[in-house]
């Protein structure tokens, strides 16, 4: 028998002092290949997660009543990264809420829904948001009709979904008796 094999079994003194430390090096490299995957699934490195963007300074000057400045932070943030749709509905809500621009509340709105890359849950508190905007604000029942369409058709199954179907219905309705004679 040659190698290390060889001389652990056949010198038995040998074996009693090599034989232990094979076994512990070998349970040692197990125990560290193991420990990584274990490591792994239940405290990840985060390298694969995307970093959430922070727009707290935009949030303060907005809370501050510095309005124009915080939608120049917001739109630095779309410079960026034009795919998030964070800083457009953002922009939307100060427009709407903050200056009572509603129609840059619909541009930022109709952008966000446009040109990032909106989950489900974006697309559907933006649809909603721009249909509540053109019923309860605007007054214009038929401009919100096709949101509300988009919105009944896409999310039939959410609550959100439902509402626009109602809302829909009840928008018919009146287009069809202003269109009688």
């Amino acid at each position: 028998m040659g190698g290390l094999v060889g001389l652990v079994l056949g010198h038995p003194f040998l074996g009693l002092i090599l034989g232990p430390g094979l076994i512990w090096l070998v349970a040692v490299g197990l125990a560290e290949i193991m420990g990584r995957g274990a490591s792994g699934l239940y405290a990840p490195s985060g390298s694969s997660t995307p970093r959430r963007t922070d727009y707290s300074y935009a949030e303060s000057l907005a809370v501050r009543g510095e309005l124009e400045e915080a939608v120049a932070v917001y739109q630095a943030a779309i410079l960026e990264a034009p795919e998030d749709p964070e800083p457009y509905l953002r922009i939307a809500r100060l427009q709407r809420d903050g200056r009572k621009d509603l129609d840059e509340a619909v541009a930022w709105f109709k952008r966000a829904l446009r040109e990032a890359m909106v989950s489900g849950g974006q697309e559907v508190r933006a649809r909603r948001e721009l249909a509540e905007l053109y019923l309860y604000q605007r007054d214009e029942p038929r401009r919100a009709a096709p949101e509300l369409a988009r919105l009944a058709d896409r999310f039939p199954e959410l609550p959100d979904g439902a509402w626009a179907a109602r809302e829909l219905q009840k928008i018919k309705k009146e287009m069809a008796r202003d269109d009688e004679p």
